[in-house]
């Protein structure tokens, strides 16, 4: 016989498994075409259990489906916050009662200071974890294994390497950043700036592949943006693989967008010629546009397409490159 001692201890556990269940995940809701759905146009989570989601935020919106492992969730009405998005893909409900009832949560996802400390806490395997930004958890995709990274814990920044993700976009849009953290995309101006805007000195290293299988990898022992216009400084340049050379030195400018143009080119915005924000100078001479149009092929028109001109010259277009920072330690 069921005591009754034990069929309190019961529904305690079964409130906290609820509770429990719910992990807290920012999730950000992106629009691309639905193959399934015949290309149309919906609202896309990215994989993972959209009822561990916490807090909703509006992303950008892919060209067409990137390459995933897992399948995601496509919904047609953005909802308002994330309880609304729970309750369309019919999660269960969590009750003030219960959650105050429960023992505390012993799944929550752990915050770090930044991808070194990923990597420092036993994480070897390179993913999307959550770190602080300005006191703010927020997601990032880190670098913890490559070759070029050296046994160090990298924020990934930006990503190419199939063109799944337009990047001719607002001045809005590379603020916040947009794209799919496991696909392509830009990481956000405003939380670079915040991250080295500060005494603290960053690093950047830029690894570049070629369309004939090629590859090299560059490294600026100081970077930071700073300013209201994103402003670039980068120095202490040094090769890591390869023979790519600096093609950022010439790019210490402010950020220009198709709707934001603070290049040098007079009349023409930069952006909008070759395609692509980037801390343009002037737009018939350029080292690098690592966010211009994307090209299925290396062949292009003079500085069009992914471009790192020190390295392939200004008619060869990338397969893909990423850019990521890690912050230098205190001596």
């Amino acid at each position: 016989m069921t005591k009754p001692w034990m069929l309190s201890l019961l529904a305690i556990i079964a409130i906290i498994v609820i509770v429990t269940s719910v992990s807290a995940r920012v999730c950000v809701l992106g629009t691309e075409p639905d193959e399934s759905a015949g290309g149309r146009v919906r609202f896309v989570l990215p994989p993972g259990d959209p009822c561990s989601c916490t807090q909703v935020m509006l992303g950008g919106h892919n060209a067409y489906a990137p390459p995933r492992k897992d399948q995601p969730v496509y919904i047609d009405t953005l909802p308002m916050d994330a309880e609304g998005l729970r309750r369309s893909q019919g999660c269960p409900e969590i009750s003030t009662v219960e959650a105050t009832s429960a023992a505390p949560s012993t799944t929550a996802i752990p915050v770090y200071n930044d991808c070194q400390d990923v990597l420092d806490s036993g994480h070897d395997t390179d993913g999307v974890h959550n770190i602080l930004v300005d006191g703010n958890s927020t997601e990032a995709f880190c670098d913890l294994n490559s070759p070029e990274s050296g046994g160090e814990g990298f924020i990934v920044i930006q990503k190419r390497f199939n063109g799944s993700v337009e990047f001719n976009r607002t001045w809005a849009d590379y603020e916040a950043g947009f794209g799919d953290l496991e696909g392509e995309f830009w990481w956000g101006n405003s939380k670079l700036r915040s991250l080295t805007d500060n005494a603290e000195t960053w690093e950047l290293v830029v690894d570049l592949e070629a369309f004939d299988g090629s590859k090299a990898s560059v490294r600026y022992d100081e970077f930071s943006i700073t300013g209201d216009t994103y402003d670039l400084t980068v120095s202490e340049f040094n090769p890591i693989l390869g023979n790519a050379g600096d093609g950022l030195d010439n790019h210490q400018k402010p950020f220009t967008t198709k709707d934001e143009d603070n290049d040098k080119s007079g009349k023409n915005n930069c952006a909008e010629v070759l395609q692509g924000g980037w801390w343009h100078n002037r737009c018939n001479s350029i080292e690098s546009n690592l966010n211009g149009k994307y090209s299925q092929s290396e062949s292009v028109n003079e500085y069009q397409g992914v471009q790192w001109v020190p390295w392939k010259d200004r008619r060869v277009s990338l397969k893909g490159c990423q850019m990521k920072i890690r912050r230098q330690p205190t001596l």
